[in-house]
């Protein structure tokens, strides 16, 4: 929500509520509460400024969630500016005027509502005034808040599907500041995060040239719908899993159809996959996303990591198969011509959160699954306590973001037309994994 002037909220505790509180707070632990609130769309975050047992405490940012009984909905408090020496209500107070000071007064525990501008401009000043020391922490919150970053549940899963959805854009050469892009939710659900930022689209400046606001259209469809769309695209009559949600991106004659699938409670996800069909070449890759840990590192011990390995081999070793194979007739083509026809890459990806105006991949390592199996298999990649470890520095070689985008994007690697009719038969084993799954199809109109 952006808006040429701001104010946040206030919420007040019960005193019943003030040691859990204070508690808290000292440890800066997320906490969550049922309030009544109004005048805040769900997910968004806004600057809170916490009031226990009649003190000024913290501030802090808050995300409105879901509706939890009547009138009420769950917020969760988060990012804490602790005030070490609490400031009391009255102290504040004695800088405004007598009418103002009511809004302050009127604040009851378990009810808030958003403080008024010119009230909260007065009261984050006199706030600093008070305490100098947190000046800068104050003004960090307000610019978070800002800033749209999304540190929801399970942000790194919702990072990486940012991040898929904007390597298919680029691979599909769709520039995600101009495109239009129609929604299609399943359930009456809402957008998921990762496509929160093409929600409330604005114009930009690209290369000094403004450029035209994104339209950004929702409608919403039954899940068999979704499901029809699906089907159409696999040529599959039946497939017993749906998507939640789609998206058709439009830009210049270029479509792009993306699929969701995510049939895991969220604290259950295990990572991404993302399959892309280039229609132009009639090219699928499969990409499975790794996190790096803070050192750069990836180490390839879980057990969901081998199942997951195993898989890709097994589907690798299906691909390479004789029934496979393109026949000597189709190598003539030229849109058949493949550098290397291998269809799965693991893309090793820094830890980052979602930033709605950052509109880039995440900064990461893609390897093919031969040479990723070379690397398992070399002595370079053994840690000093004798265990697996992949980095920058020790696989020598690998994709970037802008070789693996121009290689995807102009077919000179992927699958075949024949390795292409056979992979739809992975979707199901993917989903069944736990992981979610990012499916995007690639079109010229016309």
């Amino acid at each position: 929500m952006k808006k040429k002037n701001y104010s946040g909220f206030l919420v007040v505790f019960q005193w019943a509520d003030a040691g859990f509180i204070d508690t808290r707070l000292k440890r800066k632990k997320k906490f969550t509460a049922a309030l009544t609130l109004n005048d805040w769309k769900r997910k968004e975050r806004e600057v809170f400024i916490v009031i226990n047992d009649q003190k000024i405490s913290a501030l802090c940012l808050a995300r409105k969630g879901k509706q939890v009984v009547t009138l009420k909905h769950k917020v969760e408090f988060f990012e804490f500016v602790k005030v070490e020496h609490p400031i009391p209500v009255d102290d504040v107070l004695q800088s405004f005027a007598e009418g103002d000071q009511l809004h302050l007064k009127n604040a009851r525990p378990g009810n808030t509502r958003r403080v008024p501008e010119t009230i909260w401009f007065k009261l984050i000043e006199r706030i600093k005034e008070l305490r100098p020391e947190i000046s800068n922490g104050i003004d960090r919150l307000i610019n978070k808040r800002k800033s749209g970053v999304y540190d929801g549940p399970n942000a790194r899963v919702e990072a990486q599907k940012w991040d898929a959805t904007y390597s298919v854009l680029s691979y599909a050469g769709i520039d995600p500041r101009k495109v239009e892009v129609e929604y299609t939710l399943a359930d009456n659900r809402e957008l998921p995060p990762f496509m929160e930022g093409f929600r409330n689209p604005s114009s930009t400046e690209i290369d000094g040239v403004s450029s035209v606001p994104v339209k950004a259209t929702r409608r919403l469809q039954e899940k068999d719908m979704l499901h029809y769309d699906t089907k159409n695209f696999f040529n599959s009559e039946s497939l017993p899993h749906s998507p939640d949600f789609a998206a058709i991106f439009n830009y210049e004659g270029k479509i792009l159809k993306l699929w969701n699938y995510d049939n895991k409670q969220v604290e259950h996800k295990l990572g991404v996959d993302l399959i892309y069909f280039n229609e132009h070449y009639q090219s699928f890759i499969v990409v499975q996303y790794k996190r790096l840990d803070d050192k750069g590192e990836f180490r390839p011990n879980a057990r969901t990591y081998k199942k997951e390995f195993k898989n890709l081999k097994r589907l690798d070793k299906i691909l390479r198969s004789g029934k496979s194979q393109p026949e000597e007739r189709d190598i003539d083509h030229l849109r058949d011509h493949r550098m290397h026809n291998g269809v799965c890459y693991f893309k090793l990806c820094d830890s980052q959160s979602i930033h709605y105006e950052n509109h880039q991949m995440i900064r990461g390592m893609y390897y093919s699954l031969d040479y990723w199996k070379k690397l398992m298999a070399s002595d370079k990649t053994v840690g000093k306590q004798g265990g697996k470890l992949i980095s920058t520095v020790n696989s020598e070689r690998y994709f970037n973001n802008t070789i693996f985008t121009h290689l995807v994007g102009n077919g000179w690697v992927g699958s075949s037309r024949q390795q292409s009719d056979l992979i739809h038969k992975i979707i199901n084993e993917i989903l069944d994994t736990g992981r979610s799954l990012i499916l995007a199809q690639f079109k010229f109109e016309g």
